[in-house]
Formats: structure tokens, C-alpha cells, sequence
């Protein structure tokens, strides 16, 4: 078997597929520990009182 840095397609794919999963894995965390501490979350309104947003929100969304 012979390894070698490969530039391909495949291989820039599967580099950014790996972070793309290590992403949404830490942000998929950061939301399940917010929802288990959900009843301290300060929930805050946007433009009107149906346009709800936390910090949850917004520090999963970033």
C-alpha cells in the first residue's frame, strides 16, 4: 500500500466533510448541555413576542 498527500477532489472533500462533522458534533453537544440547563436560559424577544431568541441560539448558531 502506498500513502501519499493526495490533493484530489476526494480527498479536499473528505478533509472538509471531517470538520464539517466535528463541527455540528461540538455544536450538537453545546445544544444538548444548554437544553439540560434549559430553566436557567434568559429567554429574549427580537422584533415581537413570537420572535424568541437565548443565548443558546445564538452561541449553537455561531
Amino acid at each position: 500500500m502506498i500513502l501519499a498527500h493526495s490533493t484530489s477532489p476526494e480527498s479536499a472533500l473528505d478533509t472538509r466533510f471531517a470538520l464539517a462533522r466535528a463541527i455540528v458534533h461540538k455544536a450538537g453537544a453545546m445544544a444538548f448541555d444548554y437544553f439540560n440547563r434549559r430553566y436557567e436560559l434568559i429567554i429574549e424577544t427580537k422584533r415581537d413576542i413570537q420572535d424568541v431568541v437565548s443565548i443558546a441560539d445564538r452561541n449553537v448558531e455561531s
